[in-house]
């Protein structure tokens, strides 16, 4: 559930509304940190049991020899980061106008406790049309991806 920010001595805070007028047919661009995965389940698991999330990046990589990554890895991160990307957009309620540029993909460490977590984001950067725009307000108001806690899942947009 949302929540005001708390009053403090130290900052001036001022809350503005997040509620731009769109139209289907807008145009925006957008640039957006998302930590980009999917489930998969090994042959062995019940139905109805969701699978492991894995990094989708990672997980086109790993069938690879270790010896071809290196040369197949910014192939890799454009067309997984792509097609994970649209993937969002058809249930998020806006077309991708054109192929996004991915313009990073960086793998974050995070330590926890005896281990560390790794969280591989991507920045994309394009063009989008909205379709639905309840639909996308929505899923911009809940961000896209995992990892959210760590900065994943924010899409700015503004007029094209």
């Amino acid at each position: 559930a949302p929540t005001e920010p708390a009053v403090s001595e130290v900052l001036a805070i001022e809350i503005k509304k997040f509620d731009p007028a769109l139209a289907a047919g807008d145009r925006l661009q957008f640039r957006l940190r998302a930590n980009a995965t999917h489930s998969h389940r090994d042959k062995a698991d019940q139905r109805g049991v969701r699978g492991k999330r894995a990094d989708i990046v990672m997980s086109a990589l790993h069938p690879l020899p270790r010896a071809a990554r290196p040369d197949a890895r910014s192939a890799v991160i454009e067309s997984a980061g792509g097609a994970w990307l649209d993937r969002q957009a058809e249930r998020s309620g806006f077309r991708l106008i054109g192929k996004p540029f991915v313009d990073s993909y960086q793998m974050l460490r995070i330590p926890r406790g005896d281990r560390t977590i790794a969280i591989g984001m991507l920045d994309f950067e394009g063009l989008l049309e909205v379709t639905e725009p309840n639909l996308f307000l929505q899923s911009l108001y809940h961000g896209f991806g995992r990892a959210k806690a760590f900065g994943g899942g924010l899409m700015l947009i503004r007029r094209n």
